[in-house]
């Protein structure tokens, strides 16, 4: 949970804050509750959701731009104990395609496939919302990739590559990165281009945010 501060700057005519206007429209609701619906300021809903939900306890901290929590403390299960009924992790095969590894795909290409995943960078509604990502100082069309995969298909840092899947293409400048050769990383919502609308998990309709791709690199200028 990442702390947005309130933009400062001019109203317009009647309009108010969202937690005033759902507080607002409960109390009327529930006129006999109202005195204890109605709240200040978003900081005291923020005091109220750490009394009420242990959870989030923390919440109540958040001041200032950039101030942030993660629900259950800084690491979760770290004891050894999961939120399950006997305390312990539950794991489940995969159904469905054997995804090969880097390097067994058939094909002329096969040296160049890549598994791609989106990634949200300091996200705020699951994007990053700047030219540059706070996090790595990555740009918007950076394709990180890891230092060896660099030196195995010759490229440069900085050199344009383009990403081709069976869904699309995206262009972009390679950028090292620590991450396991055969992965790549681009940002969202630029690398929706590469993922399939038919690959939806069907209990829980999540789409899936990883592709299968290949690497075309452009000259170096």
């Amino acid at each position: 949970i990442i702390f947005s501060p309130e933009i400062p700057g001019r109203r317009i005519g009647s309009a108010k804050p969202e937690w005033w206007v759902f507080g607002e429209a409960m109390a009327r609701a529930f006129p006999e509750h109202a005195a204890r619906i109605r709240l200040g300021d978003a900081a005291a809903i923020r005091r109220e959701i750490a009394d009420a939900i242990p959870l989030y306890r923390g919440i109540e901290s958040l001041s200032a731009r950039g101030d942030q929590v993660q629900w259950g403390g800084r690491t979760l299960f770290a004891d050894g104990r999961f939120a399950t009924a006997d305390g312990t992790a539950h794991f489940a095969p995969i159904r469905g395609a054997v995804v090969p590894e880097p390097g067994q795909d058939s094909g002329a290409a096969a040296e160049r496939t890549f598994r791609v995943s989106t990634r949200r960078g300091k996200q705020f509604n699951s994007m990053i919302q700047r030219d540059v990502d706070p996090l790595n100082g990555a740009s918007r069309d950076d394709v990180l990739m890891s230092e060896a995969d660099m030196r195995t298909l010759g490229l440069e840092p900085g050199q344009r590559i383009t990403l081709r899947s069976s869904e699309g293409s995206l262009a972009g400048r390679v950028r090292v990165a620590p991450i396991k050769p055969g992965n790549l990383e681009v940002h969202w919502p630029e690398g929706n281009v590469l993922l399939s609308a038919a690959a939806v998990d069907p209990e829980s309709m999540e789409p899936d945010y990883n592709a299968r791709v290949t690497v075309e690199a452009s000259p170096v200028a």
